[in-house]
């Protein structure tokens, strides 16, 4: 996955996690595509502040999804619909539709022991 749409996953999910200015930074750099420089020059703030504060930000955000994974779960269901969508396109089995739907199930809810 492209490491700049990662991000703004990440952003999307667990932005409100971040502090206000943490929050408005990452939307500068990851959605309006601004500099550092445009940045730190719009804040009134080094570079090296704006640079600390997106490290800062993305750190917190990978370490909440490697607790939550929930963009990894939303990946992984983005791209199951489109290989359902695909097999019911291309006219499958019941067979392999049931298997898609078997694996999918299985990945996402866990299973209870007994």
């Amino acid at each position: 996955m492209n490491e700049i749409f990662r991000q703004t996953l990440l952003l999307d999910f667990y932005g409100a996690l971040l502090t206000q200015r943490q929050q408005e930074i990452c939307r500068m750099h990851l959605l309006e595509d601004w500099s550092l420089g445009e940045i730190a020059q719009e804040m009134g703030i080094s570079r090296q502040a704006i640079s600390d504060a997106i490290r800062k930000s993305e750190a917190s955000m990978e370490k909440t999804e490697q607790q939550l994974h929930m963009v990894e779960r939303y990946v992984y269901l983005t791209e199951s619909a489109e290989a359902l969508e695909e097999l019911v396109l291309r006219d499958a089995s019941k067979e392999e539709l049931l298997e898609s739907i078997h694996t999918l199930r299985e990945r996402l809810i866990p299973k209870v022991s007994e």
